[in-house]
């Protein structure tokens, strides 16, 4: 099933608009995310990971249809109270340099700290070689609990190790 035959769109608001997909309040703190893209879909299927999902690093997935996905509803940046805005951009400041190839990094030790720290250590069971954490941007990164959250999917581009 397609958006569009599931959900009545031209009545729901719409709250965020990407490149490739447009995100919709729902009911009950979820959203919709419709893929306008080929890559938009790419980003829809990204989101259905469970192990992240599990793992609190992405949104929980109610549903997922053939160009769409409804998640929990995470607060953006924008939306964050001072508090919040202060994680989130600790957050990517203790992140920004972080390169792909960190498992070969002399201190790995202290990458894994990072991951700790916001409760990311769960992409340690991942190769990280595609993820892009240059794309970890405010944009992109939501709060939940105090925690980061991505809600940009397209930053994922991993393998399962």
């Amino acid at each position: 099933m397609v958006a569009r035959e599931r959900f009545d769109i031209p009545n729901l608001e719409k709250i965020w608009t990407w490149s490739d997909r447009v995100v919709y309040d729902l009911w009950d703190d979820k959203v919709l995310k419709v893929s306008k893209t080929a890559r938009g879909l790419e980003q829809t299927a990204k989101g259905a990971d469970y192990l992240l999902q599990d793992a609190g690093i992405i949104p929980e997935v109610f549903e997922q249809g053939r160009n769409y996905v409804v998640t929990e509803k995470i607060k953006i940046f924008k939306s964050m109270t001072p508090e919040e805005r202060t994680i989130i951009k600790e957050f990517i400041e203790d992140i920004k340099d972080m390169k792909p190839w960190y498992r070969e990094y002399p201190d790995v030790w202290k990458i894994q700290e990072r991951l700790e720290k916001y409760w990311w250590e769960d992409l340690a069971n991942y190769d990280m070689q595609t993820f892009w954490w240059g794309d970890i941007r405010k944009a992109n990164v939501g709060i939940k609990n105090k925690r980061p959250i991505l809600i940009d999917e397209w930053t994922i581009d991993l393998q399962n190790t």
